[in-house]
């Protein structure tokens, strides 16, 4: 599962070459994926995106934006992954969503374990989404020792520190691939 430092690597480098792009086809999965989870309909994904011009990317969490013209966004996460490539390469037989861009470019979604994409206009109204939006970012300047004690705070004495640091998205993009890194480095016990 893509966790925080993957997604912000990811979104830079969407920023870095991928701004000013202009989408000009969709193709929806070419393979069915059960875990695969589209907001709305996914058939319509092509009359929302075609002709959209990719303006920037942010990351937060466990999530990557893509924020297109006319309040058009892409977001997906969770075991979401995203490839690019030309036209001229083979394209990959296997995907959940392909866009192809005005470059001769395509990018390419394709599902893990299990993973979301979202296209829509307006507001992504899905819960682990505004949670990763709501809860403060571990990056950002706010995200203190004073924080961190309140966030705590609320919670038993009986979880274990990977429960509380890993799970209800409490830190946004914190999961236990990243986590199991920290506490190695700390020497911290994750059943502590």
């Amino acid at each position: 599962m893509k966790e925080l430092p993957e997604n912000q690597t990811v979104s830079r480098q969407i920023n870095q070459n991928l701004k000013g792009r202009i989408i000009t086809k969709v193709f929806n999965a070419t393979k069915y994926h059960k875990n695969a989870f589209f907001y709305g309909d996914s058939s319509i994904y092509g009359e929302l995106l075609v002709g959209r011009k990719i303006e920037y990317s942010v990351s937060f969490g466990m999530y990557v934006d893509i924020v297109l013209d006319k309040d058009t966004k892409i977001s997906f996460g969770d075991g979401t992954n995203l490839r690019d490539g030309t036209m001229s390469g083979k394209m990959p037989d296997n995907y959940q969503l392909s866009l192809t861009l005005d470059d001769n470019t395509y990018l390419i979604f394709t599902v893990g374990m299990f993973g979301v994409i979202a296209a829509y206009n307006g507001i992504y109204n899905e819960i682990y989404y505004k949670k990763n939006m709501e809860n403060l970012s571990p990056l950002s300047e706010a995200f203190n020792e004073q924080y961190f004690e309140t966030m705590l705070a609320d919670l038993g004495p009986k979880l274990s520190v990977k429960a509380v640091l890993a799970t209800e998205q409490r830190i946004p993009g914190l999961r236990n691939g990243v986590l199991q890194d920290i506490l190695f480095n700390a020497k911290i016990n994750p059943k502590r």
